[in-house]
């Protein structure tokens, strides 16, 4: 990728934090544009090529996205607040749009709907990716102790901002999720970004069940100071407190952290605005580890 190819897709990743920043407030094509230091023509074109969508429509998934979330942990929140909150003017064009988008009314996606939305998405799936899927489920069986404790092992911990060396992988899951993040890895190998103890990151806003794949978003960053390489930039992983669950060998499930912790816990919820974590490092015996930590909010 040339000097001129990396400058644009730093601002066009400025933009796209820009508006996950302000998702309840009034994005205009002009206002996004001048973030990116763009004309709101050439602006329109330069992230529909990268994006494939327009930034009408991406920051229109966005703010669905976003809402759906918060209507899935923040049972006692208004809907008509939640509505406001992610830019609808009010509550029946919010309602409307959800409609159209997931197929449902945010009053039946919030008694339980998303679960069977989530099931379609993953039938969706390639056959690899369900697989996959699978083999999570089964993994509590393969290994019994695996799940066991999940609830008793999780800790709230307060994580400092932090900076990354970081690479967006959009449409990926499963295996080529993986080889992909295992190239980067090689490539800052290779540059020499890598000390004694390397720490890398992956993150993400929404569970691909509810995107569904082709509009899956993954930050997958090493934590470091250094220098950017090709096809990467700078990423800063938010501060907050988070739910937090280290493993060591086999990586648990996150889902499991909601269901038997996260969603019978009487003073946390899930903070939609922030994203999930999942620390990957080696241990001095070889053997992987890491933390997957879920951001938190405390219940009204």
């Amino acid at each position: 990728m040339s000097d001129a190819a990396r400058y644009r897709l730093s601002r066009l990743y400025k933009v796209l934090t820009h508006i996950d920043d302000r998702l309840g407030e009034n994005l205009s094509l002009g206002e996004l544009a001048g973030v990116a230091c763009y004309s709101p023509y050439h602006f329109d074109r330069v992230f529909l090529r990268y994006r494939g969508v327009s930034p009408a429509e991406h920051v229109r998934r966005r703010r669905l996205m976003r809402a759906a979330h918060r209507l899935r942990h923040e049972p006692d929140c208004p809907i008509g607040e939640i509505a406001y909150e992610c830019g609808y003017s009010n509550q029946a064009n919010f309602s409307r749009a959800f409609q159209q988008h997931f197929g449902m009314s945010p009053r039946a996606w919030r008694k339980g709907g998303w679960r069977s939305y989530m099931l379609q998405q993953v039938a969706a799936f390639s056959d690899a990716d369900r697989a996959n899927e699978a083999e999570l489920e089964t993994l509590q069986f393969r290994e019994p102790g695996l799940r066991e404790g999940v609830a008793a092992r999780i800790q709230v911990r307060k994580l400092p901002a932090q900076r990354t060396v970081s690479r967006q992988l959009v449409g990926l899951l499963s295996q080529d999720l993986s080889a992909a993040c295992q190239q980067f890895v090689g490539e800052c190998a290779e540059a020499g970004l890598l000390g004694e103890a390397p720490v890398f990151v992956g993150s993400f806003l929404e569970d691909p069940g509810f995107t569904g794949r082709a509009h899956f978003i993954y930050e997958f960053g090493l934590l470091s100071a250094a220098p950017l390489i090709p096809m990467s930039h700078e990423y800063l992983l938010p501060g907050g407190y988070y739910a937090c669950l280290d493993w060591q060998g086999t990586m648990p499930w996150m889902r499991w952290m909601y269901e038997d912790w996260l969603d019978r816990h009487p003073d946390w919820t899930m903070d939609s605005r922030r994203p999930h974590l999942e620390y990957h490092r080696q241990g001095d015996d070889g053997v992987r580890q890491g933390t997957l930590a879920i951001p938190l909010m405390r219940k009204t």
